[in-house]
């Protein structure tokens, strides 16, 4: 506690100060002060004075340095001592005033008059009294009042505020019930969406995918090295390669670059030869003869001959070659040899062979089989890599010939038979079956792209119907109705379709759009789409056209 002696001492020097603040000191009276007393000394008071500062010690102002902490200390303790004697007062005037009201109530609002027994004077100041009660218990009933209606306005604020809360709760139900049901329609549409992918992409493709307008080549025929120009020859075969074309006839392999300078010229003894190009290389057997030969444009890298007749030979583009034999247990027997020549790989089957596609790795390759019971022909399609003795995939049978097969980027397989086309799943089970309204023409498979190509019902029209990997329809992406004259030859690149007509040659996208045409001789008789050109094979001579799609 604070002693009463100390509080007389603080008050003292706030006098004091009160009284220098009125009336401050002059310059003499601060030196003096200053040497007498043991105030701080303010050197700021004698810059530019003329008396000199003082001489005081450090002991000195250090000391007047914690005399001045210790009274600053005092009187926080005094305010602190000042706020804990008014907040007790308060507190106590509280008890008291709720002391009084509670004694009030308990009093009878009414005395009886027959009591009370006055006289004088007396009677006066007990009336004087009794009206000074009065007011004062007037007074309390309307500070009750003012309570209780206070308490009643804080009762209503309460309620209203949990009236407010519990409003705001349910709106913001509402609002979570209206995000909820928002996104369920989204995903809901979403999933439908997804599932009816199959039908709308293919259209949407098409639409973003059309051409501006169908680019129309002049069909004129290049010069320099062209037209290449060979003797009459049973035997005329032109394929391509990945940097120029090859011709092969009865007695010569030749290859050119794109400009039609000849590279190589390679004889060969093949009575019928059968030409498979891959990449830069270009296979060459005599079909039911007993050897093959690889090639490129620098001369020939490998030659092998075999005991049995070949029936079917395919080149990989790592240079692995299959051959289809046949011996006296089985009707079909595939053998394939890798780059040197070296047998890697052996499948026989009851069933003849009709095609081979590899893989684009050369690990694997789809087999198309076929055989015939009642006069009718059936097929059986596997899938073998050459790593395993065990088929990877066995289709169901299919009721038709299956002259060509193609394992997709999808993992699905296409199947290209002599009066329908179908599409397999990975495990060989059907997903599509289209059948052709006309005799077949020719066909193109890629790992993207097939198509296929029929007469029309009229004369000088055909029919042209493409299927995309990327499509989950149950029929093709898009059928195209020519007018260029009946289909002749047609090949697949890039997701272009280059079809050979009567007297047209034209390029379609993936979504059936006509990206180019040309005008062209009716005596082609096949041809080959490299870099925006188209080189032709005639009966006797090669042309080359410019044909930008």
């Amino acid at each position: 506690m604070i002693k009463i002696k100390d509080l007389n001492k603080v008050n003292d020097k706030r006098s004091k100060s009160r009284r220098r603040k009125k009336n401050p000191p002059t310059k003499e009276e601060k030196t003096i002060r200053i040497t007498k007393q043991t105030d701080f000394v303010q050197r700021d008071e004698f810059h530019g004075a003329e008396e000199p500062m003082p001489n005081v010690t450090f002991r000195e102002i250090k000391r007047q340095k914690k005399a001045a902490q210790k009274a600053a200390e005092r009187e926080q303790e005094e305010q602190l001592r000042k706020e804990a004697e008014e907040a007790e007062e308060s507190r106590s005037r509280i008890e008291l005033t709720n002391t009084e009201d509670k004694a009030e109530e308990e009093k009878p609002e009414k005395a009886d008059e027959s009591k009370i027994t006055v006289s004088g004077g007396e009677n006066k100041e007990q009336s004087s009294e009794s009206k000074e009660e009065k007011s004062e218990h007037k007074s309390r009933k309307e500070k009750k009042a003012e309570k209780a209606e206070k308490a009643e306005r804080s009762d209503e604020e309460i309620s209203n505020v949990t009236d407010i809360r519990a409003a705001r709760k349910k709106e913001k139900n509402k609002k979570l019930y209206k995000k909820i049901a928002a996104i369920a329609v989204v995903v809901a549409f979403g999933v439908g969406v997804y599932a009816s992918r199959g039908v709308w992409v293919p259209k949407l493709e098409g639409i973003l995918d059309r051409p501006h307008a169908t680019i129309v080549n002049d069909g004129k025929k290049q010069s320099g090295n062209f037209p290449l120009t060979f003797d009459e020859s049973s035997v005329n075969v032109i394929k391509q390669l990945s940097d120029g074309i090859v011709r092969v006839d009865d007695r010569n392999i030749a290859f050119y670059d794109e400009s039609g300078n000849k590279i190589s010229d390679n004889s060969h003894n093949f009575a019928n030869p059968v030409v498979r190009t891959s990449g830069k290389r270009v296979l060459v057997y005599d079909n039911g003869g007993n050897s093959f030969r690889v090639l490129n444009k620098k001369g020939e890298l490998l030659s092998k001959d075999i005991d049995q007749s070949i029936l079917l030979a395919e080149i990989a583009p790592d240079s692995t070659v299959a051959v289809v034999t046949q011996t006296e247990k089985y009707a079909a027997v595939l053998t394939v040899y890798d780059s040197s020549g070296a047998e890697i790989y052996q499948w026989s089957s009851s069933r003849r062979i009709l095609d081979i596609s590899f893989d684009k790795d050369g690990s694997g390759c789809c087999i198309s089989t076929f055989s015939s019971s009642g006069g009718a022909l059936r097929s059986v399609v596997y899938y073998v890599t050459f790593d395993s003795t065990k088929e990877k995939m066995k289709s169901e049978q299919l009721e038709t010939l299956a002259v060509a097969v193609q394992r997709n980027d999808n993992g699905d397989y296409w199947i290209v038979g002599d009066t329908c086309f179908y599409k397999l799943d990975s495990n060989g089970k059907i997903l599509m079956q289209y059948e052709y309204p006309e005799e077949l023409s020719d066909y193109a498979l890629t790992d993207t792209t097939a198509a296929v190509a029929f007469d029309g019902i009229q004369r000088k029209t055909g029919t042209l119907a493409v299927f995309r990997s990327d499509s989950d329809g149950d029929k093709p992406d898009s059928v195209v109705y020519t007018q260029s004259g009946k289909p002749k030859k047609m090949t697949a690149e890039n997701k272009k379709v280059i079809l050979l007509g009567e007297d047209n040659i034209e390029a379609y996208d993936s979504a059936g759009n006509l990206l180019a045409t040309a005008a062209v001789s009716s005596e082609y008789l096949d041809f080959v789409y490299l870099n925006d050109s188209v080189y032709f094979l005639g009966l006797h001579e090669i042309n080359k056209i410019a044909f930008e799609t």
